[in-house]
């Protein structure tokens, strides 16, 4: 399954604003946060690991590169439990709700 990732534009790792089922919706909500903030963002179509029949809520995976000190974006999971092997303990997970992005939340416990 594919979905629409808004990020913010920058130099190394880039942190995900929200995650939609269209490109129509990630366009416009990326219009909206442009506007209200300044950031430049960028909409990406990423593939999500893992099995689920038609996800609602997805799990946004970054790794921390310790010599940059940053969480870099790895990719979206169906849970949080395949995130984390795929980040380990130094990772950050962030769950999203689908076409949602003012409902999501850290992932603290695996």
């Amino acid at each position: 399954m594919e979905f629409f990732v808004v990020a913010d534009e920058v130099l190394m790792g880039q942190g995900v604003f929200g995650v939609f089922s269209t490109l129509d919706k990630a366009g416009a909500y990326l219009e909206d946060v442009q506007l209200r903030t300044g950031f430049r963002c960028t909409i990406t179509q990423l593939s999500v690991m893992g099995y689920a029949a038609t996800p609602d809520r997805v799990c946004v995976a970054y790794f921390h590169d310790c010599l940059h000190d940053v969480f870099i974006l790895d990719g979206l999971y169906t849970d949080a439990a395949l995130a984390y092997d795929a980040t380990g303990d130094q990772g950050l997970i962030v769950e999203f709700v689908v076409d949602a992005p003012e409902q999501k939340q850290i992932v603290e416990d695996f």
